[in-house]
């Protein structure tokens, strides 16, 4: 059995109607913005993972969607520093902001790919649990 290799990466940004009793940070926009990431494996699956929304982030993903495409399912921690490598390369101060939600694009980047690959990295050959 071979390890499995992302094919294909797709970024999706999304928005809903949001209303008071749904946000922790209290009042805002009558709307909310996430970003979904879809990725394809060689072998049938698929994983999905999703963070918050906001152009910069969903920018961000799509930066890394050379990065992530034809990399092994294993070797995703790796790929993951590729990815922080890339992010951290632009110079931009990447830092948390005043406030409960985490701003950090490379927080976000980062957490979105982790979570788009648990189902193909706990089956894949060679490959250790997150």
């Amino acid at each position: 059995m071979t390890t499995p290799v992302i094919t294909k990466m797709e970024v999706y940004p999304v928005a809903g109607k949001d209303c008071m009793e749904l946000n922790l940070s209290g009042a805002h926009a009558p709307y909310f913005t996430r970003n979904v990431v879809v990725l394809y494996a060689d072998n049938g699956e698929m994983g999905v993972g999703e963070v918050p929304g906001g152009k910069k982030i969903t920018n961000a993903l799509e930066e890394c969607i050379p990065l992530v495409e034809g990399t092994k399912v294993a070797e995703y921690k790796s790929t993951l520093l590729k990815v922080k490598k890339h992010l951290d390369s632009k110079g931009e101060e990447d830092v948390r902001g005043n406030q409960t939600f985490d701003l950090r694009t490379g927080v976000h980047v980062d957490h979105c790919h982790r979570s788009a690959l648990p189902g193909s990295v706990r089956k894949a050959p060679g490959c250790s649990r997150m």
